[in-house]
């Protein structure tokens, strides 16, 4: 605290003159009585108050952009802001800005193929209902290929599902090739040879993907409960760890070991549902199904 000498007032309550001021508080006290006279300090913090991080995400209206790529676009240009009707003269001007506007985002060859692509992404990410990091992520990875000139010559739309779940696999997402060419509308065999060109071509070091983070959306879409998944789970990091699942596809592990831990819980559900919820067929159910029971009746895990 120190000594409010500019401006020399007296305390209302006690009379006294010995009114110090607080550099922390931004206000006026009196030292004899402790009255505070004068708050000067403007609280610029929002008006809320979080107690998690989830909150404060939720609750704040307003932040940085997310991605360096991306940027505000005019929006309806016969109207404000608010709502209201713009007057004719300013609706053309507004339409102008808007042509003014695309043609200096999309200046360059690059620039138009960067901007498609995001729109193709946009509407994938949407449709997988998958987060910003994985949206972020794919822009770069599409991005470095943009540069390398992996997309010359190549469908933008193939390189971008590629990108996507290159993104994916990157962040630890599990999301199916199926799954992405099913939102997509192309064939898995064209996103596999795209994805395959930018792992070599960029050097991407992708982790394999792990079985059991597959069971959750599988078993939620024919109703097993969570003791089923705890069970496959623990069947599937057992036969990981004697390298079982070396060379199997993940999605076949997980629809495989929650056929077995339904079974063992007492909660059979029939081959067909989940080879429909996992997109795997029955054979490859059966096949691997056999082969994680016979693993764990050796050892004893059931």
């Amino acid at each position: 605290m120190i000594k409010d000498n500019l401006q020399p007032r007296v305390c209302p309550e006690c009379r006294g003159v010995d009114i110090v001021y607080d550099l922390e508080s931004g206000e006026q006290v009196c030292s004899g009585c402790g009255l505070v006279i004068l708050s000067l300090k403007i609280d610029d913090g929002p008006e809320w108050r979080a107690f998690s991080q989830e909150e404060r995400e939720s609750r704040t209206r307003a932040s940085l952009p997310l991605t360096p790529v991306t940027s505000t676009l005019i929006g309806s240009p016969n109207r404000d802001s608010r709502g209201n009707q713009l007057s004719q003269p300013k609706t053309f001007q507004m339409i102008r800005l808007q042509q003014l506007q695309k043609q200096i985002r999309t200046q360059g060859s690059m620039e138009r193929n960067l901007s498609q692509a995001i729109t193709e992404l946009d509407g994938l990410i949407s449709k997988l209902h998958l987060s910003n990091i994985v949206h972020e992520e794919a822009i770069r990875i599409y991005q470095q290929a943009l540069e390398r000139d992996l997309v010359k010559g190549r469908n933008i739309n193939d390189m971008v599902a590629a990108s996507l779940y290159a993104a994916c696999r990157l962040t630890g997402v599990p999301r199916a090739l199926t799954e992405v060419s099913e939102y997509s509308s192309i064939s898995k065999r064209e996103i596999a040879r795209s994805y395959r060109i930018i792992q070599t071509e960029l050097n991407m070091d992708i982790p394999n993907p792990d079985a059991r983070q597959r069971i959750p959306r599988i078993a939620d879409s024919v109703g097993m409960s969570e003791k089923v998944q705890r069970k496959a789970v623990e069947i599937l990091t057992a036969a990981k760890n004697a390298r079982i699942t070396l060379g199997k596809h993940p999605v076949g592990l997980a629809a495989s070991a929650l056929y077995l831990a339904g079974i063992l819980c007492g909660e059979k559900v029939t081959q067909e549902a989940i080879s429909e919820a996992s997109g795997v067929t029955e054979v490859t159910i059966r096949n691997v199904y056999h082969e994680l029971k016979e693993f764990i009746h050796s050892k004893n895990l059931i």
